[in-house]
Protein backbone atom coordinates (compact mmCIF):
# COMPACT_ATOMS: atom_id res chain seq x y z
CA UNK A 1 0.00 0.00 0.00
CA UNK A 2 1.23 3.62 -1.09
CA UNK A 3 0.84 6.65 1.09
CA UNK A 4 0.83 10.01 -0.37
CA UNK A 5 2.33 12.69 1.56
CA UNK A 6 1.43 16.35 0.59
CA UNK A 7 3.91 18.71 1.87
CA UNK A 8 3.80 22.20 2.67
CA UNK A 9 4.05 23.56 -0.61
CA UNK A 10 0.62 21.12 -1.44
CA UNK A 11 -1.06 22.40 1.49
CA UNK A 12 -0.94 25.96 0.38
CA UNK A 13 -1.72 25.10 -3.15
CA UNK A 14 -4.75 23.24 -2.23
CA UNK A 15 -5.56 26.41 0.08
CA UNK A 16 -5.29 28.66 -2.65
CA UNK A 17 -7.03 26.59 -4.95
CA UNK A 18 -9.91 26.36 -2.60
CA UNK A 19 -9.71 30.52 -2.37
CA UNK A 20 -10.28 30.95 -6.08
CA UNK A 21 -13.54 28.08 -6.13
CA UNK A 22 -15.22 30.39 -2.98
CA UNK A 23 -14.51 33.50 -5.15
CA UNK A 24 -15.72 31.82 -7.83
CA UNK A 25 -19.09 30.98 -6.38
CA UNK A 26 -19.46 34.52 -4.81
CA UNK A 27 -19.16 36.31 -7.96
CA UNK A 28 -21.49 33.53 -9.59
CA UNK A 29 -24.35 34.65 -6.60
CA UNK A 30 -23.57 38.03 -6.50
CA UNK A 31 -24.44 37.83 -10.32
CA UNK A 32 -27.36 35.55 -10.33
CA UNK A 33 -29.45 37.15 -7.15
CA UNK A 34 -27.45 40.25 -5.58
CA UNK A 35 -30.44 40.86 -3.46
CA UNK A 36 -30.32 37.19 -2.08
CA UNK A 37 -26.80 36.93 -1.50
CA UNK A 38 -26.76 40.46 0.36
CA UNK A 39 -29.64 39.09 2.56
CA UNK A 40 -27.63 35.82 3.07
CA UNK A 41 -24.24 37.47 3.98
CA UNK A 42 -26.93 39.45 6.63
CA UNK A 43 -28.25 36.52 8.25
CA UNK A 44 -31.56 36.57 7.08
CA UNK A 45 -33.53 34.26 4.91
CA UNK A 46 -32.61 34.97 0.81
CA UNK A 47 -36.25 36.91 0.50
CA UNK A 48 -35.12 39.19 3.28
CA UNK A 49 -37.01 37.68 5.72
CA UNK A 50 -35.78 36.80 9.75
CA UNK A 51 -34.08 34.12 10.33
CA UNK A 52 -35.89 31.79 13.13
CA UNK A 53 -33.56 29.55 15.17
CA UNK A 54 -34.77 26.09 15.56
CA UNK A 55 -36.63 25.61 19.04
CA UNK A 56 -37.09 29.70 18.75
CA UNK A 57 -40.72 31.12 20.21
CA UNK A 58 -41.10 33.67 17.39
CA UNK A 59 -44.85 33.48 16.55
CA UNK A 60 -45.58 31.53 19.92
CA UNK A 61 -47.91 33.44 22.34
CA UNK A 62 -49.71 31.90 25.65
CA UNK A 63 -53.37 30.71 25.46
CA UNK A 64 -55.51 28.45 27.19
CA UNK A 65 -54.31 25.82 25.88
CA UNK A 66 -51.31 25.63 27.73
CA UNK A 67 -53.41 25.61 30.80
CA UNK A 68 -56.06 23.92 29.83
CA UNK A 69 -59.04 22.25 32.71
CA UNK A 70 -60.04 18.78 31.85
CA UNK A 71 -62.70 17.92 34.42
CA UNK A 72 -62.39 14.00 35.79
CA UNK A 73 -58.47 14.33 35.19
CA UNK A 74 -55.79 12.97 37.97
CA UNK A 75 -52.19 14.48 37.44
CA UNK A 76 -49.58 12.49 39.35
CA UNK A 77 -46.03 14.46 40.49
CA UNK A 78 -43.11 13.71 42.11
CA UNK A 79 -41.93 17.03 44.60
CA UNK A 80 -38.72 16.97 46.25
CA UNK A 81 -38.44 19.42 49.09
CA UNK A 82 -35.01 20.68 50.55
CA UNK A 83 -35.30 20.95 54.10
CA UNK A 84 -31.86 22.10 55.17
CA UNK A 85 -29.62 19.10 53.99
CA UNK A 86 -32.25 16.41 54.13
CA UNK A 87 -34.30 16.10 50.55
CA UNK A 88 -37.89 14.77 51.14
CA UNK A 89 -39.43 13.68 48.70
CA UNK A 90 -43.70 13.33 47.99
CA UNK A 91 -45.87 11.91 45.70
CA UNK A 92 -49.00 13.99 44.88
CA UNK A 93 -52.17 13.18 42.94
CA UNK A 94 -54.28 16.48 41.98
CA UNK A 95 -57.33 15.40 40.56
CA UNK A 96 -59.65 18.16 37.90
CA UNK A 97 -62.90 17.72 39.88
CA UNK A 98 -66.55 19.31 38.08
CA UNK A 99 -66.59 21.98 39.84
CA UNK A 100 -63.23 23.81 38.88
CA UNK A 101 -61.50 23.26 41.93
CA UNK A 102 -57.99 21.32 41.82
CA UNK A 103 -57.73 19.11 44.38
CA UNK A 104 -54.15 17.57 45.96
CA UNK A 105 -53.68 14.56 47.80
CA UNK A 106 -50.56 13.71 49.07
CA UNK A 107 -49.94 9.73 48.35
CA UNK A 108 -46.78 9.28 49.98
CA UNK A 109 -43.08 11.62 51.34
CA UNK A 110 -40.16 9.70 52.66
CA UNK A 111 -36.77 11.40 53.45
CA UNK A 112 -34.32 10.98 50.48
CA UNK A 113 -31.67 8.33 51.67
CA UNK A 114 -33.47 7.97 55.42
CA UNK A 115 -33.78 4.75 56.71
CA UNK A 116 -37.04 5.39 57.86
CA UNK A 117 -40.21 5.37 56.29
CA UNK A 118 -43.04 7.27 55.02
CA UNK A 119 -43.40 10.83 56.89
CA UNK A 120 -46.38 12.98 57.28
CA UNK A 121 -45.83 15.99 54.24
CA UNK A 122 -48.82 18.17 53.32
CA UNK A 123 -49.49 18.10 49.53
CA UNK A 124 -50.62 22.07 49.63
CA UNK A 125 -54.50 23.52 49.54
CA UNK A 126 -56.90 23.11 46.72
CA UNK A 127 -56.92 25.47 44.42
CA UNK A 128 -59.66 26.93 42.40
CA UNK A 129 -59.44 27.51 38.49
CA UNK A 130 -61.01 30.06 36.48
CA UNK A 131 -60.57 32.14 33.20
CA UNK A 132 -61.38 36.17 33.91
CA UNK A 133 -60.28 38.78 31.57
CA UNK A 134 -58.04 36.99 29.61
CA UNK A 135 -56.27 35.37 32.06
CA UNK A 136 -56.01 31.68 33.46
CA UNK A 137 -55.93 32.34 37.38
CA UNK A 138 -55.72 29.65 40.24
CA UNK A 139 -57.32 30.75 43.81
CA UNK A 140 -56.59 29.90 47.44
CA UNK A 141 -58.98 30.56 50.19
CA UNK A 142 -57.21 32.74 52.63
CA UNK A 143 -57.82 32.13 55.94
CA UNK A 144 -57.22 35.44 57.58
CA UNK A 145 -59.30 37.61 55.09
CA UNK A 146 -62.38 35.05 54.46
CA UNK A 147 -61.39 35.67 50.84
CA UNK A 148 -60.18 34.12 47.52
CA UNK A 149 -56.43 34.88 46.48
CA UNK A 150 -56.40 34.87 42.75
CA UNK A 151 -52.88 34.15 40.84
CA UNK A 152 -52.82 35.10 36.90
CA UNK A 153 -50.41 32.35 35.73
CA UNK A 154 -51.75 32.42 31.90
CA UNK A 155 -52.25 35.73 30.11
CA UNK A 156 -53.46 34.95 26.82
CA UNK A 157 -51.71 36.29 23.48
CA UNK A 158 -48.48 37.40 25.88
CA UNK A 159 -45.23 36.77 23.95
CA UNK A 160 -42.22 35.76 24.82
CA UNK A 161 -40.35 38.38 26.94
CA UNK A 162 -43.68 40.02 27.89
CA UNK A 163 -44.36 40.60 31.52
CA UNK A 164 -47.38 41.32 33.94
CA UNK A 165 -47.75 42.20 37.73
CA UNK A 166 -50.07 40.88 40.67
CA UNK A 167 -50.08 43.65 43.57
CA UNK A 168 -51.92 41.85 46.70
CA UNK A 169 -51.25 42.72 50.25
CA UNK A 170 -48.82 44.84 49.13
CA UNK A 171 -46.74 42.46 47.22
CA UNK A 172 -45.49 43.11 43.49
CA UNK A 173 -45.45 39.69 41.84
CA UNK A 174 -44.28 39.59 38.90
CA UNK A 175 -44.89 37.01 35.76
CA UNK A 176 -42.41 37.20 32.84
CA UNK A 177 -43.05 34.59 29.52
CA UNK A 178 -39.45 33.19 29.56
CA UNK A 179 -39.46 31.16 26.44
CA UNK A 180 -41.23 28.63 24.45
CA UNK A 181 -39.56 25.14 23.46
CA UNK A 182 -40.17 21.67 22.48
CA UNK A 183 -40.87 18.89 24.99
CA UNK A 184 -40.77 15.11 24.91
CA UNK A 185 -43.23 14.38 27.42
CA UNK A 186 -42.91 10.38 28.69
CA UNK A 187 -46.76 10.19 29.56
CA UNK A 188 -47.49 7.00 28.33
CA UNK A 189 -46.29 4.32 26.88
CA UNK A 190 -44.17 6.58 24.59
CA UNK A 191 -42.53 9.79 24.21
CA UNK A 192 -44.41 12.74 22.70
CA UNK A 193 -43.64 15.72 21.24
CA UNK A 194 -44.70 18.90 23.33
CA UNK A 195 -45.16 22.73 22.22
CA UNK A 196 -44.08 24.44 26.50
CA UNK A 197 -44.11 27.40 27.61
CA UNK A 198 -41.52 28.79 30.40
CA UNK A 199 -43.46 31.57 32.85
CA UNK A 200 -41.29 32.96 35.66
CA UNK A 201 -43.25 34.37 38.92
CA UNK A 202 -40.95 36.55 40.91
CA UNK A 203 -42.06 37.50 44.47
CA UNK A 204 -39.17 40.10 45.93
CA UNK A 205 -37.75 39.33 49.34
CA UNK A 206 -35.80 42.18 51.35
CA UNK A 207 -33.86 45.14 49.33
CA UNK A 208 -32.42 42.64 46.88
CA UNK A 209 -33.49 39.24 46.75
CA UNK A 210 -36.20 36.97 45.65
CA UNK A 211 -38.18 33.71 45.11
CA UNK A 212 -38.75 32.83 41.59
CA UNK A 213 -41.10 29.83 40.44
CA UNK A 214 -40.42 28.64 37.22
CA UNK A 215 -43.65 27.34 35.93
CA UNK A 216 -43.39 24.54 32.48
CA UNK A 217 -46.39 24.84 30.95
CA UNK A 218 -47.15 22.06 28.56
CA UNK A 219 -49.81 22.94 25.54
CA UNK A 220 -52.87 20.14 25.85
CA UNK A 221 -52.46 19.16 29.50
CA UNK A 222 -51.65 22.17 31.94
CA UNK A 223 -48.55 22.09 34.28
CA UNK A 224 -45.32 19.98 33.64
CA UNK A 225 -42.78 21.14 36.08
CA UNK A 226 -42.38 23.50 38.74
CA UNK A 227 -38.91 24.56 39.71
CA UNK A 228 -38.99 27.55 42.98
CA UNK A 229 -35.83 29.62 43.92
CA UNK A 230 -34.70 31.20 46.60
CA UNK A 231 -31.71 34.07 45.20
CA UNK A 232 -30.86 35.84 48.24
CA UNK A 233 -26.97 37.49 48.72
CA UNK A 234 -26.03 37.13 45.06
CA UNK A 235 -26.63 32.74 45.57
CA UNK A 236 -29.58 30.87 44.47
CA UNK A 237 -30.70 27.34 46.02
CA UNK A 238 -33.80 25.51 45.11
CA UNK A 239 -36.57 25.10 47.31
CA UNK A 240 -38.54 22.31 46.02
CA UNK A 241 -39.26 21.13 42.30
CA UNK A 242 -42.52 19.36 40.72
CA UNK A 243 -42.32 17.11 38.04
CA UNK A 244 -45.13 15.40 36.22
CA UNK A 245 -44.93 12.03 36.01
CA UNK A 246 -47.21 9.26 33.87
CA UNK A 247 -49.73 8.26 34.25
CA UNK A 248 -52.38 10.71 33.06
CA UNK A 249 -55.50 9.22 34.32
CA UNK A 250 -58.73 9.92 32.38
Amino acid sequence: MKYVTIGCGGCAGLFVLLLICSGVLSIIATTIDPEGYANVQAEKNRDGSATEPKGSSIGDELNEEFFPYHAGTKLHYVRVSHLGDQQVKSQIEISFDRDNVMRSQNIDSFIAGGAGGSIPFPAGADEHYRKRNGFVELGQMNDGSGQMDWTPLIKTGATAGEQWDQVIYGETTTFTVVRFEDRQLHLDETDTPVRCAVVRQSVPVGTSGSIDVETTFAKGIGIFRRVSTMNTGGKSKIDWRETLRPPVEN
